[in-house]
């Protein structure tokens, strides 16, 4: 008796959840000084990297969202064991922000544009890549995340 009092208590609480948690994959532009992948003769941040999460959303709101936040590798990951990392991901490590709009087309198709702010862009220190190189990083990710989406660069100020 208590167990079916307890089952039509939770009922109504799973029918109001909208969204199922699902893993997903995204390309980041990780840089983690020093780490290196292949057998030690790739240097992470040589090109963007496939990193898996946890999503909850629509897409491609939800990967968008992903690309904006810290990452920070999973303990176990051995391309960069002994290292305290708060931060591998180049976006927000430079302060960079990704926004994203879209535009219906005449066909009822839509067209997806990504927005990449770097007015307040800023190479953290110990990090040697050059601004060029790391929004090079950036905007490789965006295009492998998003296939032929257009992207505007906000350039700094």
């Amino acid at each position: 008796m208590n167990y079916s009092i307890a089952l039509s208590l939770l009922l109504p609480l799973s029918a109001l959840s909208a969204s199922e948690l699902e893993l997903q994959t995204a390309f980041l532009p990780l840089y983690v000084k020093h780490a290196v992948v292949n057998e030690g003769v790739e240097a992470v941040h040589a090109k963007p990297r496939k990193v898996s999460f946890i999503s909850r959303g629509a897409q491609p709101e939800t990967t968008l969202s992903f690309l904006n936040r810290a990452f920070k590798p999973s303990h176990d990951a051995t391309w960069h064991e002994g290292k305290n990392i708060t931060d591998a991901n180049l976006i927000s490590m430079c302060g960079i922000r990704l926004s994203q709009s879209s535009a219906r087309l005449e066909n009822d198709q839509y067209e997806l544009k990504i927005t990449v702010d770097t007015s307040v862009f800023k190479l953290p220190d110990g990090v040697d890549l050059s601004k060029e190189v790391a929004i090079d990083l950036i905007l490789e990710a965006i295009t492998l995340n998003y296939p032929g989406v257009a992207i505007t660069l906000v350039p700094a100020q």
